[in-house]
């Protein structure tokens, strides 16, 4: 997948070095580059989350779609009798906000902050050129998905 993400990226490249100038080249790639970093970071804080979880033998915490889905718990193999949803307490709070509020995730929205700022302030922002940047790694993602939706099972 980063290989059709970085195809992609080289694409958006070479197109705006024929048809553009290099003002368009560094905001595209100051927002692909501070948009990888936001999506590693979420990636991190949130396997450091599940991890943590799997640690404690809190595993067993149903998430929104299991919510919406099954809220008393119908289909499930374990147990018969109904269930009320669980409610939010204090520990799922205290997980949730440890993967929302990461170092990782803080410091990489830092960063694309940052690169806004300076790009705004060198009046060399163009908003097109960076929402450019911006969508290169949904596309990327979405053409992934399109070129091996053949080898995925669907259940």
């Amino acid at each position: 997948m980063i290989r059709i993400i970085l195809f992609v990226d080289f694409v958006a490249i070479l197109i705006l070095f024929l048809y553009f100038d290099k003002i368009y080249i560094l905001n595209t790639q100051v927002a692909f580059g501070s948009l990888c970093l936001v999506v590693f970071a979420s990636y991190k804080s949130y396997k450091n989350n599940i991890n943590n979880q799997i640690k404690t033998n809190n595993t067993n915490m149903p998430d929104k779609i299991d919510k919406i889905d099954d809220p008393y718990d119908l289909y499930s193999n374990t147990n018969i009798e109904i269930k009320k949803p669980k409610q939010n307490n204090i520990k799922n709070l205290s997980n949730s906000i440890t993967a929302f509020a990461s170092i990782y995730r803080i410091l990489s929205y830092m960063v694309l902050i940052f690169g806004f700022y300076l790009l705004n302030t060198n009046h060399i922002l163009n908003p097109i050129a960076y929402l450019i940047g911006l969508s290169i790694l949904p596309f990327g993602i979405l053409t992934y998905m399109a070129t091996n939706i053949t080898k995925r099972k669907i259940i």
